[in-house]
Formats: C-alpha cells, sequence, structure tokens
C-alpha cells in the first residue's frame, strides 16, 4: 500500500495537473457558434432534448443537442469560466432532461508512477460506493443512471466499481496504458469491450481506462448543470478526491459535506422513444434503428412510436 503522503509532498506531485470536460446536453443549440476551445462531439446521440429526442449530429432534422467537449487542458478556474460561457451563449432553452458531465484529469507526475495508479484504483473500489450516495441522487431507485433515447441505461452509476479480478489482473502491470488494457476485458479489444450486447454499460464511475485513450482519469458521474456554484463542486472534485486517496485521509467524505454536485435529484423520463419502441433488441440493433431515423431511411410511425411523441413533433 502506498506510504500516507505529507501535504506538500501531494501538492509538489499534482502541480500542474489540468481539467477537461464532456457536457452532455440536449439543449445547446448547434447554429450558434462555440466559444473558442470547445468543439462539439460528432458522433454523439444520447442527449435529450426538452421533447425527449436524441441529439442529431448530421443536424438534419434536429439542430439542437449534443455533447461539448474540452481539451484536458485548462487549470480548473479556467474550465469553469469557460464552460459558463458556454452555457450563457449556446443553450437555447432551461435544460429538462439532465445529460451527464465527465471530468477528465491529467496529473503529469502520475504518468511515471504505476504503483500510485494501482493505489488509486484500490483506494477508488472501496470508497467510491459511499462518495456515490453523497454525490448522486435519482428518484427512482431502479434506474439510477441516466436515461438516453437509445437506450434504458440501468447500470447503477452511483456504485459501480471494477469487476475485482480486473483489479488483480491489474497489478500485471508495469505502465499507466497497461493498467487501463487489464482492467478492461479484453486488452486486443478493450474500446469495443466497454459495451455489452445488452443495455447494461460497463464503464465504472470513476474510469482509469482513458489512461491509454488521452492520459486521464474520467469522472463520469456528474449530471449537468446551469449553476455556477454546483458546476465548481463538480470540476473541483476529482482532484480533491485524488488527494484524499494519496494521502490516505481518514475521513475523506469531508470533501463531499454540505456542498451540491446536482440541482435536484435525477427524474427518469415517463417515456423514452426509441429505448421503450426497442426493448429487448441489442443496442447494435438498437443503433442501427437511431440511424436509419437520422438517416430519413425510416420514419417514427415505422418503429410505432408512441403517439405521444409524434404529437410533440417527432
Amino acid at each position: 500500500m502506498l506510504q500516507k503522503l505529507r501535504k506538500g509532498d501531494v501538492d509538489a506531485f499534482l502541480a500542474g495537473t489540468t481539467f477537461g470536460m464532456e457536457y452532455d446536453c440536449g439543449e445547446w443549440d448547434r447554429k450558434l457558434p462555440t466559444p473558442e476551445g470547445i468543439v462539439f462531439c460528432t458522433d454523439e446521440v444520447a442527449a435529450h432534448t426538452a421533447k425527449g429526442v436524441g441529439a442529431d449530429p448530421t443536424l438534419t432534422f434536429n439542430m439542437f443537442g449534443g455533447e461539448a467537449i474540452t481539451r484536458p487542458c485548462a487549470s480548473e478556474n479556467e474550465l469553469h469560466g469557460l464552460m459558463l460561457k458556454a452555457l450563457s451563449s449556446n443553450l437555447h432553452q432551461e435544460i429538462v432532461y439532465p445529460g451527464t458531465i465527465h471530468v477528465h484529469v491529467r496529473i503529469p507526475q502520475l504518468l511515471e508512477q504505476v504503483e500510485v495508479i494501482k493505489h488509486l484504483v484500490g483506494w477508488n473500489q472501496i470508497w467510491w460506493p459511499m462518495f456515490a450516495k453523497e454525490i448522486y441522487q435519482s428518484t427512482d431507485n431502479r434506474y439510477s443512471g441516466y436515461d438516453d433515447w437509445l437506450v434504458r441505461c440501468n447500470w447503477d452509476v452511483k456504485t459501480l466499481t471494477y469487476p475485482n479480478e480486473q483489479v488483480i489482473k491489474m497489478q500485471e502491470a508495469t505502465t499507466p496504458r497497461e493498467v487501463a488494457l487489464l482492467l478492461h476485458n479484453d486488452p486486443t479489444d478493450w474500446k469495443n469491450e466497454w459495451h455489452q450486447d445488452t443495455d447494461q454499460i460497463k464503464r465504472p464511475a470513476v474510469n482509469f481506462g482513458h489512461l491509454a485513450l488521452n492520459e486521464t482519469i474520467e469522472f463520469r458521474c456528474f449530471t449537468t448543470t446551469t449553476n455556477a456554484e454546483t458546476l465548481r463542486n463538480i470540476i473541483e472534485f476529482p482532484l480533491n478526491y485524488i488527494r484524499m486517496a494519496l494521502t490516505n485521509d481518514v475521513d475523506p467524505l469531508k470533501i463531499v459535506r454540505g456542498k451540491r454536485f446536482m440541482d435536484s435529484p435525477y427524474t427518469i423520463p415517463d417515456t423514452n422513444g426509441v429505448s421503450d419502441m426497442t426493448t429487448g433488441y441489442f443496442r447494435d440493433t438498437k443503433m442501427g434503428i437511431a440511424r436509419a431515423l437520422i438517416d430519413g431511411l425510416i420514419t417514427l410511425e415505422d418503429i410505432n412510436y408512441p403517439q405521444y411523441w409524434i404529437d410533440k413533433g417527432y
């Protein structure tokens, strides 16, 4: 186990840390230019608009929604300011169905310390379920993840960590990339193995897989907000969490007490168009149906879309 570090040692270790964000929201106005430093993901279709339809990366039937992405190269204050600017300029109405926020943390010195990464993984296995109960709240215990228009997500984002067998396998790693690969099921095809052929998404709330993609740890456990204080709490949480792990603090939960990470408990939409109409299909089939809708090859009536949504214009 990693020895408890002094505050000064941790501060020095974390020097130069930078942050990025994925902000998934159905209410982005894609007709407007984004602030410098933000781009829209070209293939993200999970975000809900107020009418319950997913984002359209082709911008042919829906000009709203998507995932705004910043590279992991900003300080906490810079990222906070950038996202507030984007929210004030690019949202076309109030967020009705919260999407997700993923915060990426890049710690330069961590990339040279594989044993420290292993310690973080092990510490996270123990502590994350307790943190999750403080951070994430849902009004529906059956679906504690988010609900998107393709897949009714039933993974427990509040408490999801890595399978123990993957953590044991990870001990063989000698580089950060190997840690990432060994934590996921198939080192030869690990990106695809993040998704099963069912509706359960296996990516844990604190995801070390991105160490093999962009050298970051991804915290994918937050819902979208336009509240400046809540957004700052979200951005500051990952580094505070890592700091608690590095010091083996006896009371790490103190970093979340009295802080708000959600505007309100997440409420699952009453219905979820494509997901409801394709229950029982594998994910690839659902994706195919969604793509056919986007490409205009089929209509909503073709898949017996609920009249409720047709009446709303979809």
